[in-house]
């Protein structure tokens, strides 16, 4: 990345959208589009407008805690997240060993953290 700086923001939540992106994953919808596909009398229907609007909430949970803890020091043992300026992906471990030293694990850059 040619512009290396990253911010330290605090632990965003994501288990309404994992649930979410699973529940669409699962039914073999596209995120899109999926209004269009289902009958608004389906089960399936009314599940993801439910997910859909814990998703927002989450969301504005997020914002509303990262409005609160801006300009406050970081304290050892706070869990918190790098984004990156430029590109506000998130610094990631991933599963896979790293290249360069095999006793560490590898990172990357993602949308969300």
């Amino acid at each position: 990345l040619p512009d290396g700086c990253f911010e330290l923001v605090h632990r965003y939540h994501y288990s309404a959208a994992k649930a979410y992106q699973k529940k669409l994953r699962s039914a073999h919808l596209d995120i899109q589009d999926w209004r269009t596909q289902l009958n608004p009398s389906n089960q399936l229907f009314h599940e993801l407008v439910e997910l859909e609007l814990r998703v927002l909430d989450e969301k504005e949970t997020n914002t509303t805690e990262g409005r609160r803890k801006l300009g406050y020091a970081v304290t050892y043992g706070a869990i918190v997240q790098f984004q990156h300026e430029a590109s506000h992906k998130f610094v990631t471990q991933t599963k896979n060993r790293a290249e360069q030293d095999r006793l560490a694990m590898q990172v990357s850059l993602i949308n969300s953290g």
